[in-house]
């Protein structure tokens, strides 16, 4: 004999049937809050478990395809060379969207958040039928606790929220200083290193001042060398 799946949704079904006489207002609170938020959380875990699933596969597969088609680069002959380089690049840009996505919705993060919410709230309404720390008029006990574990999944999702948010802002803040650097021709430089600065160097010991240069010497004017020619006289008067 095949066993029936536990389904939350037929046991609360069940329990208003075996129990007419219980109050309308808690019998609202159990099909129109509790009964929509389970299949809220389930139906939501289901679709970002999905999401966040698919996504990681594409990652996986094209991650591992771009080592394989690197090693053909270079062994084909053209277009197929070019149409190889193309397909690397194209598999690089689907993994960065793929990964972009899945840090800014927080697939991940949701899906396990909707899922421990939906089984928090099983499990209350388990042990109020079961009677496991419940009466069979402790409604009030099980409101509050159905309440408080919807409140903390709210807190959570707001806080994720707000991170999103956050890291917006600060994306679109870098993106605004960029341009404007761009537009303006500002190029910023990384400082340069510090270096060491080298001692002073030590002081010139004195000289003795240089001694002045001698007065000239005067000297007598050079003989005129002798001519070679024969002097001649002239005839005696």
């Amino acid at each position: 004999m095949a066993k029936e799946p536990y389904d939350p949704l037929q046991m609360l079904k069940t329990y208003l049937n075996d129990n007419p006489s219980t109050p309308s207002f808690f019998k609202n609170f159990l099909q129109n809050r509790l009964g929509d938020q389970l299949t809220w959380y389930e139906e939501r875990s289901g679709f970002y478990k999905k999401r966040w699933q698919n996504s990681r596969k594409w990652v996986i597969v094209l991650s591992a395809t771009i080592p394989f088609v690197v090693g053909y680069i270079g062994t084909v002959e053209e277009p197929y060379n070019s149409c190889l380089k193309f397909a690397i690049g194209f598999a690089g840009v689907v993994i960065a969207v793929l990964e972009g996505f899945n840090s800014l919705f927080k697939s991940q993060d949701l899906y396990i958040d909707y899922r421990v919410s939906a089984e928090q709230i099983k499990q209350e309404l388990s042990y109020f039928i079961g009677q496991a720390g419940y009466t069979a008029t402790d409604f009030s006990l099980l409101v509050t606790k159905v309440e408080a574990i919807i409140a903390k999944e709210n807190n959570q999702w707001s806080e994720l929220v707000r991170r999103n948010e956050d890291a917006s802002n600060s994306e679109k803040i870098q993106e605004m200083v960029k341009e404007y650097l761009e537009k303006n021709n500002i190029k910023i430089e990384a400082p340069a290193p510090d270096t060491e600065v080298a001692p002073p160097a030590p002081p010139v010991a004195d000289t003795p001042p240089a001694t002045p240069p001698a007065p000239p010497v005067d000297t007598p004017p050079a003989t005129p060398p002798a001519s070679d020619e024969p002097i001649v006289e002239g005839p005696v008067g």
